[in-house]
């Protein structure tokens, strides 16, 4: 369940900064309809990833995960994952040091 609340105060100063709003509103909704569906399945399946990879990144064991590696020389963790389905601009982890330091780039 979700809710939002919103409020607006309208003027009679000008439509600009109404018209900037619903230009913004379109460019939203542009961009939620340019998302990529996927089956419940397939989000299954990316959340136990995740599950995985926060488990290596947390653990003492530092396991080897199907979603990155450790790499047991330097413990350096590298998650795999296609980034292709990324917004332009979407940061996204490209890997943690041995100190547990977090290195992003942006697509």
């Amino acid at each position: 369940m979700a809710a939002a609340m919103f409020s607006m105060r309208l003027s009679d100063r000008g439509s600009s900064e109404l018209e900037a709003m619903r230009a913004n509103l379109r460019r939203a909704v542009e961009r939620l309809e340019q998302r990529v569906r996927k089956s419940a399945k397939e989000f299954d399946e990316h959340m136990a990833l995740l599950d995985e990879a926060h488990v290596a990144m947390h653990s003492d064991t530092r396991a080897l995960t199907c979603s990155g590696h450790i790499d047991d020389a330097s413990e350096v963790y590298v998650p795999r994952g296609s980034t292709s389905e990324l917004f332009p601009g979407t940061f996204y982890l490209v890997r943690c040091d041995e100190r547990r330091r977090r290195f992003y780039q942006s697509t």
